[in-house]
């Protein structure tokens, strides 16, 4: 696989893509079990997890932001690795020994 442009491009969109979308699903988890804590805990709890559900979601966000990232670079990277027509084409130098005997 050859190094240009457009591959470091497919990389930083995939990288993007999963971040837009790994922040998305951990925020909302994070969000949900904070709140059915609050529901648990009666009204006053209720009051302080108000507070609480922004920074507990922020976290979430940029960690699945970060975990998404990574996992849509290497969806990228196995795409480009496996779509690659040349390939099975490349002659590769092999050292078998047969010209030391």
């Amino acid at each position: 696989m050859d190094l240009d442009i457009s591959k470091f491009w497919m990389a930083g969109a995939g990288f993007i893509v999963g971040a837009i979308a790994g922040g998305a699903i951990w925020g909302q988890r994070a969000a949900g079990i904070a709140s059915k804590a609050a529901e648990k805990a009666g009204e006053d709890a209720l009051i302080s997890a108000a507070t609480n559900i922004g920074t507990s979601s922020l976290a979430a966000i940029l960690q699945g932001a970060f975990v998404g990232g990574v996992i849509g670079v290497v969806a990228v990277l196995a795409f480009l690795y496996f779509n690659d027509p040349d390939r099975e084409m490349r002659i590769k130098e092999v050292d078998t020994g047969d010209d030391r005997f």
